[in-house]
């Protein structure tokens, strides 16, 4: 008997299909809560202290309107949240941008690309090639920075 959720499952075909099926989001989640709990270890106390959004606004907020500026957009709202699986987001109809509350613990270089990339939004909704050319001329490095985030930051997603 397997249970998924509410539901149960006496067919173990079914959770052999379903486990083929999601294999790779299976494992890269595997990899992230791995990596997660070997960061916090060696972070210690640190990275476990719980970071209130007003700390992370005094961190973030500077270096947002810095990179509003340079950019040359109209000013939105910043908000911090603890969301759960992204780094940010940006929100058209209430001309807001949203940062992880998590994003205050990154190292520079990694805020600026999570900023550059929610500010570039404002001006090209989707991910085409206009938004990166964009994205390039404010963080030339972002390729490199995309990859690290994902790579070596991600267990700060996996609360």
């Amino acid at each position: 008997e397997i249970q998924i959720g509410d539901r149960e499952y006496e067919n173990e075909a079914f959770a052999e299909e379903l486990i083929r099926k999601h294999r790779r989001f299976i494992n890269r989640r595997l990899r992230i809560l791995e990596s997660r709990a070997e960061h916090a270890a060696a972070a210690g106390e640190q990275a476990q202290r719980p970071l209130r959004r007003s700390e992370a606004i005094k961190i973030l907020q500077p270096l947002f309107l810095q990179l509003t500026r340079e950019m040359e957009l109209p000013l939105w709202t910043l908000t911090v949240r603890d969301a759960r699986t992204r780094w940010g987001s940006c929100s058209h109809q209430t001309r807001r941008v949203m940062l992880n509350l998590q994003a205050a613990r990154l190292p520079v270089p990694l805020q600026r690309y999570l900023i550059v990339h929610e500010l570039a939004h404002i001006q090209h909704l989707g991910h085409g090639d206009a938004f990166w050319d964009l994205v390039a001329r404010f963080d030339p490095e972002y390729k490199t920075n995309r990859r690290v985030l994902r790579e070596e930051y991600g267990w700060l997603l996996a609360n």
